[in-house]
């Protein structure tokens, strides 16, 4: 099923989620809150080493098709086996409350 109009991607938002285990410590978990559709662009990529490791990063604008006021940074989108981390406050595109623009990066190891 493909999304309406200018949506092709179904995208998962992910919060972290804190638990307790059995012996009491905390357990961090990331948690998948809704299924929504979305367009994903990419914007610019770069690579960097570090301690003899290359690691790529890529930017990308991410549009959902709704203004979700409940989303925050430290939220992640997950496309087919990709994350995209959220890296700023989500907009209300032209304050209409018809879509969210979010800026991402994707980290690739």
């Amino acid at each position: 099923m493909r999304g309406a109009g200018n949506y092709p991607h179904r995208v998962t938002i992910h919060a972290l989620t804190t638990s307790q285990d059995d012996m009491g410590a905390t357990v961090e978990a990331w948690a998948a809150l809704r299924s929504v559709w979305a367009k994903i662009r990419p914007l610019a990529g770069k690579e960097a080493r570090e301690n003899a490791r290359t690691q790529a990063t890529m930017t990308h604008e991410v549009y959902l098709r709704s203004w979700w006021s409940d989303l925050k940074p430290s939220m992640r989108v997950v496309y087919q086996c990709r994350t995209l981390e959220i890296v700023a406050p989500p907009k209300n595109v032209n304050e209409a409350g018809t879509e969210t623009y979010l800026l991402c990066r994707e980290i690739v190891q």
